[in-house]
């Protein structure tokens, strides 16, 4: 079991134009463009958003008999609106 902490974009206006150009390489049978398949990792877009690594934003932190993580909000990005935090099995 491990913990997982991400970071979570809500769908913008931004995000929609990029998903709509993915969707309509789909539809044609074509492969999207690097840039767009970069911007999705690969993976189909998800309608309500994207998950973004903000590993950087954390910092290990064990006290006495407690191990977890500071986040530094001063370093995530202005778009990330949610920090998901789950453990993977």
């Amino acid at each position: 079991m491990s913990l997982q902490i991400t970071g979570f974009k809500p769908a913008d206006k931004e995000y929609k134009k990029k998903q709509k150009a993915w969707q309509a390489c789909v539809d044609a049978e074509v492969e999207p463009p690097e840039e767009l398949n970069e911007y999705f990792n690969y993976e189909a877009p998800d309608p309500a958003g994207m998950e973004v690594d903000i590993e950087f934003c954390l910092a290990k932190r064990k006290v006495s008999m407690q191990d977890g993580f500071d986040i530094d909000l001063s370093k995530v990005p202005n778009d990330v609106k949610i920090i998901r935090v789950y453990y993977a099995y």
